[in-house]
């Protein structure tokens, strides 16, 4: 099983562009506090993997959509939100966030590598609304101020 494990969720990824990386369950929480997730909030993940982060977002009542390029994951992820019953609420895109609009979210969350992080600020600046909030796990957005920050979680503002 252990190989299969890792053939589907870290080998087969660099095919489609992007290694997977589990946020743990503690770095989810934090996330959820520090975006104050409530029902009603429109709610983007990118690069959501196995949906976890989604799903989490989702039991809180927010509308919750994430964006993997990994059809394995998106499978997976989807059929762990039907399972979990979220699918009103929480909703999986085989699509590149790269090409999804993200001005109608309220909070975008991210956890890229810092290399991406320059190309991502110009999108978020271009795309989402004032006020949008932005939490990244880990990497830090050059040129935006952190309004909070909790261990390697950092939430910031789109101004």
């Amino acid at each position: 099983m252990f190989p299969l494990y890792v053939i589907l969720f870290h080998v087969m990824p660099f095919l489609f562009g992007a290694a997977y990386e589990g946020t743990t369950p503690e770095e989810i929480k934090i996330m959820k506090k520090l975006a104050r997730a409530k029902k009603g909030m429109k709610i983007a993940d990118l690069g959501s993997g196995d949906g976890r982060i989604v799903r989490e977002f989702a039991r809180s009542g927010a509308d919750a959509e994430g964006y993997e390029i990994n059809p394995l994951l998106v499978v997976w992820s989807r059929w762990l939100i039907r399972r979990e019953g979220l699918q009103d609420r929480a909703k999986i895109y085989w699509k590149s966030f790269w090409d999804a609009n993200l001005g109608k979210y309220d909070a975008v969350v991210v956890f890229q590598v810092n290399f991406v992080m320059p190309k991502l600020r110009k999108k978020l600046e271009e795309e989402c609304m004032k006020g949008t909030e932005v939490i990244s796990n880990h990497w830090k957005i050059d040129k935006w101020k952190i309004i909070k920050k909790q261990g390697d979680i950092y939430l910031y503002e789109k101004r």
